[in-house]
């Protein structure tokens, strides 16, 4: 999701939301990429399992798009507005 990262690829496609995932070069961090490709808002309430990230109990997450640490996370909730998008940091 970033100049580093790699192994970028479309994870998911359900409904109206399309999720990319990709590691960094270094392998010290995930980015999950979420997309509202509808003209209606979505909300998502999903587990970071739910799409691949199952080799720890939790994450410790960061939403790069408002630069905010979120906490240790192993799930996560959010309101996408139409066409809306968010991307999160996932890491030890």
């Amino acid at each position: 999701m970033d100049r580093d990262s790699t192994a970028s690829e479309m994870n998911t496609q359900d409904g109206p939301l399309i999720t990319w995932t990709s590691h960094s070069i270094r392998g010290d961090k995930h980015y999950l990429a979420i997309f509202n490709i509808s003209d209606n808002p979505v909300h998502v309430d999903k587990t970071f399992a739910e799409y691949g990230y199952i080799d720890k109990a939790q994450y410790k997450v960061r939403d790069l798009w408002q630069r905010k640490e979120l906490g240790l996370l192993n799930s996560f909730q959010v309101d996408l507005p139409p066409h809306g998008s968010v991307v999160y940091s996932l890491h030890d």
